[in-house]
């Protein structure tokens, strides 16, 4: 017996604005804390077309798929479009002049989120193809607190900084917070190390920082025996990350440069302070 699941044309757009308000406070020479908020407008728009193959023959149902039109099931759009706040808190401190050891807790936001599904022309739902058939708003979904300890030796003549952070990401509030029994995101537990070397006789002053960090499998997968479920939504795999980067500091002006490679993505940033 041949079975074959209905063909899935995705598209989705994303765009997250955000703006954040921090402040520190030193209660002495060795301990600092630090508090801040942060403001999310977010706006998510994902649209999956179903599609039958083009006949309905034994050739055509092991045939690829040319996604007519009048071979579509249904549309699901998934929107947001919806604000958040977030507090974010840490704690610093230095029990000796080289080493530092802290804490950071970020709250996770909660979103509205929305779907609906929409009548095709393959398959006769009672109504007209593209009017909706199933609509759910507000379903309020909330995304990963994360909670981190770190420390940091810096050598005397601050020359050399080594670092290493723990990070817990609790992924499993996403699939909580939506009532989803069959599947879910386990927690993740990151771990960052890195090194940086500033060459503080140069003009301009030069940092080179190199680091890795361990990114474990965060994606949404199937928790029943179901095979079908189980093919759709498998175990994901780990990644390792590779970072490298540099830094240039003068009077007024410090630019940084910073680069992430792994298997899944690569990532390149750069940033510049200006000081007034």
């Amino acid at each position: 017996c041949q079975s074959r699941w209905w063909d899935l044309q995705w598209s989705s757009t994303l765009d997250i604005l955000n703006y954040g308000l921090s402040a520190g406070y030193r209660v002495n020479e060795r301990f600092d804390v630090g508090f801040g908020v942060v403001y999310f407008d977010a706006t998510l728009e994902a649209r999956s077309t179903e599609y039958i193959w083009d006949e309905d023959t034994l050739d055509a149902f092991f045939s690829t798929n040319s996604y007519l039109p009048g071979r579509a099931v249904q549309t699901e759009r998934m929107f947001v479009d919806d604000t958040a706040w977030a507090v974010i808190g840490g704690v610093l401190w230095r029990p000796t002049s080289q080493w530092s050891l802290g804490a950071v807790y970020r709250q996770g936001i909660e979103i509205d989120i929305g779907s609906e599904v929409t009548a095709g022309q393959a398959f006769d739902f009672g109504v007209p193809p593209g009017d909706v058939i199933v609509r759910v708003t507000g379903v309020d979904t909330d995304f990963p607190d994360i909670y981190g300890v770190g420390f940091a030796y810096r050598r005397a003549d601050g020359r050399l900084t080594i670092s290493a952070q723990w990070d817990r990401v609790e992924y499993s509030d996403i699939p909580d917070s939506l009532g989803l029994p069959d599947q879910t995101i386990d927690d993740a537990n990151e771990l960052h190390i890195g090194a940086e070397y500033v060459f503080l006789d140069a003009t301009p002053i030069i940092a080179l920082r190199f680091g890795a960090w361990h990114e474990p499998d965060h994606q949404m997968k199937a928790t029943v025996d179901d095979p079908f479920l189980r093919a759709l939504m498998p175990e994901g795999d780990d990644e390792f990350h590779v970072t490298a980067g540099i830094g240039v500091a003068m009077e007024r002006l410090q630019v940084d440069f910073a680069v992430d490679f792994a298997d899944r993505l690569d990532t390149i940033s750069l940033s510049a302070i200006f000081n007034f």
